[in-house]
Parts: C-alpha cells; structure tokens; sequence
C-alpha cells in the first residue's frame, strides 16, 4: 500500500524540479540585486585595442517590477502651483512652471562693460556628486540645486520621490561674458533633463530613441512622449527660473512582477560588441523602463497641433523593463573615436556617444531596425509562462 504513495511523491519531486529548472534562469528584482555587482571591471583585448571597463550598474531599490500600461497624466495645471512666483501652462503631459515675467531683470553693463549674450560651455552626464559645481559665477552645489527642484516638485503637487533630479540626463551651463569676451561678467545659468519613476523605476526612454537609425533616416515621423522633466537654475537670481514636469500615470498593470534575466546576460550581449572593436567604453548601466507604443498602431504627426495634442493624450504606451548602457560606440572597429566638443571637457560630448539597450526579460540587445512595427509593444514573460517552459 506504501508503494503508489512512494511513487506519487518521486513524481511530485520531478515536477518540482523541473519548474525549477525552467525558472532557474529568470530572477526576482530581490535576487538580481543580490547577484549583480555595483561595477562591471574587465580587460578585453582585441584585434584593434585593449578596451578597459570600469562601469557603473544601476538597479531600482523595489521589491517587484511591474509591466504597467501608461498614458499622459497633466490634464490641466494643478490646483497647488504658487501663482504669485510661477506662470503655469500645460505642454501635452507637463505642466510648465516659468518664474512670473518682470520679476528678473538683466542689466546691460556691468561697471561699465557691456553683457554680452549668453554662451552654452559645459555638458555633464555624469558624475554628479551632491558636492560638485556647475554655475559659472556661483558657488551653488548640485546637491542644493536638486533640494530646490524636490521642493518645488512637492509644492506644484506631485510627490518629489516619484522623479529623480538626482541622476539627470543630461546638465549643461550657460556662461554670461562681456561683451567680445570669454570672461565669466554675471553668474550663468544651467539647464537639466531628469526621469519621472514609475512605482520606483526610472523611465528611460521612448523605444524610438533606440531602434531609429543614426545614419541618414533622421528621426522617425511617429509621435511619441518625452517623459522627461526639466528645470533651469539660474545663477543671477540665486534660483530656479523654470520647471517642466513631465507626467505619465499608470492606466493597467499587466501584472503585479515579472522575470529578469540574470546580469550575466546583459554581458553576454555585449561582449561581442566589445570584442568587435564597436564598443570602446560603458559609463552607466541602468535598469528602468523603456516605453513601447500599443501594438498594430502606427501614429503620425498630424497637421494640427490640437489634432497631435489629442492623440498624445489618447494614446496608451507599454513600460516594459530594459537596461540601457551609457556608452561610447562606434559601427567601425578600426575607426577613432570622434573628437569632444570644444566647448566642454565631458568626453561623452562627442557623435559617439550612444545609449545601446537589452530586454531584461530575454537578454537581447536591441539594435536599430527598419520595420514598422518597431516600437509596437510584443507581450512579455510572465512568471506562468516561464513555469510553463
């Protein structure tokens, strides 16, 4: 009588073992960030040159990931903006906060030199330390600028935690010389782009960014949002002057947490690039979402503005999970890289410099690509579907 019982339970095991086997390659978010080190180091030597990686991995700090459907989220200014110091207006999902007109007032000479008009030198992508400096004529920290923009976050109505100044894009500044100069006559101004999150998680970018082509194809015809916030601190007025927050809202959650390949993968698919001679430095590696368009929809630009403006809102874009690598790339390995900018000392100021990314849920890169459903949402993995494999 103990025999069947014997056997129900080796069967039971084997059944175990094999969801075990089919879900041994996919992580929770938990695990990855247990796994996946804070910097990928390693030497490869190539036919052309010795590439050396010293790259930052950045990882969300959530306990799930979700795959979430998402519209534009400002229907109209809110309620909580401070009239008396900023003008507000809608821009599509933003609200656009600009310091009220005839507060600032620039003189024309200053001890008897003429102001000449202001001059962009100086982008930053990164490394930015709460203690560094990047307003010409100001000893402001970035550390106190980003404060400021929390600040104002919170009193326009949104919650500070859901956005990231912190970790911008991009930062550049703006030197004001004298007239016929390049000497510094009045403290300038910087302007910076930074990532609304998403249940924690940064989103990165529009998909289209992405698989459209640098070489000849220009960018692509298809609307899509820029998810971006921004703001411009100025050095004269010793505060911020404008603040653009760009919003999307969740509208579905797909489901509640979804599989993540491990980090080994995110290697595999870029050694080859590395060992090709293409990709010759990794600054950052962030994990974040990349927004997808609905899929079997193709969306022009329309001739209106209230025609675009309407579509925008009406659209609905899929967050699926990604990373993107900051780096320097190049399609040629015997190529140099292209010069710096002259006007800045940030190397990633160059026509090299290029966000490659790779699907956390498959491990693939993500190339350029011609076809028209390109930036149409294709599904994901579940945990079901990876048990089920």
């Amino acid at each position: 009588m103990r025999k069947p019982v014997f056997w129900g339970t080796i069967l039971l095991l084997v059944s175990i073992i094999t969801v075990a086997c089919a879900s041994a390659d996919y992580l929770t978010i938990a695990q990855l960030r247990e796994e996946t080190p804070s910097r990928w180091e390693q030497t490869f030597e190539t036919q052309w040159r010795t590439v050396q990686l010293d790259a930052e991995i950045r990882l969300p700090d959530v306990e799930n990931v979700p795959l979430l459907a998402v519209k534009a989220g400002i229907p109209e200014p809110p309620a909580a903006v401070d009239t008396s110091r900023w003008t507000s207006s809608r821009v599509i999902n933003s609200i656009r906060l600009c310091l009220n007109a005839g507060d600032v007032e620039y003189p024309k000479t200053v001890e008897g030199r003429r102001v000449g008009g202001p001059t962009a030198k100086g982008n930053w992508y990164g490394d930015f330390a709460p203690e560094n400096r990047y307003v010409p004529m100001d000893d402001i920290t970035f550390g106190e600028i980003t404060a400021m923009a929390r600040t104002e976050i919170e009193r326009a109505g949104f919650d500070p935690d859901e956005f990231q100044p912190e970790l911008p894009e991009r930062l550049w500044a703006h030197h004001v010389y004298a007239a016929g100069t390049r000497e510094d006559i009045l403290p300038g101004y910087i302007f910076m782009d930074f990532h609304q999150k998403l249940m924690g998680i940064p989103i990165l970018s529009h998909i289209l960014e992405t698989v459209t082509s640098r070489n000849g194809e220009g960018y692509s015809n298809e609307i899509y949002l820029h998810s971006d916030s921004s703001l411009c601190y100025d050095g004269y007025t010793a505060g911020l002057t404008s603040l653009c927050i760009g919003y999307l809202k969740p509208v579905e959650t797909l489901a509640t947490d979804v599989p993540l390949r491990p980090f080994s993968d995110v290697i595999a698919a870029l050694e080859p690039e590395i060992t090709g001679g293409r990709l010759r430095k990794i600054y950052e590696i962030e994990l974040g979402y990349v927004l997808y368009n609905e899929p079997n929809a193709y969306h022009a630009r329309h001739e209106t503005e209230e025609e675009t403006e309407k579509l925008y809102r009406d659209v609905t874009y899929y967050a699926k999970p990604m990373w993107k690598i900051n780096c320097l790339y190049v399609n040629s390995p015997r190529a140099k890289l292209a010069e710096t900018a002259s006007y800045t000392d940030d190397e990633r100021n160059s026509l090299d410099y290029l966000q490659l990314l790779v699907d956390a849920q498959t491990g693939e890169l993500v190339g350029e690509s011609s076809a028209k459903d390109r930036a149409e949402f294709k599904g994901f993995l579940s945990w079901e579907d990876v048990k089920q494999n």
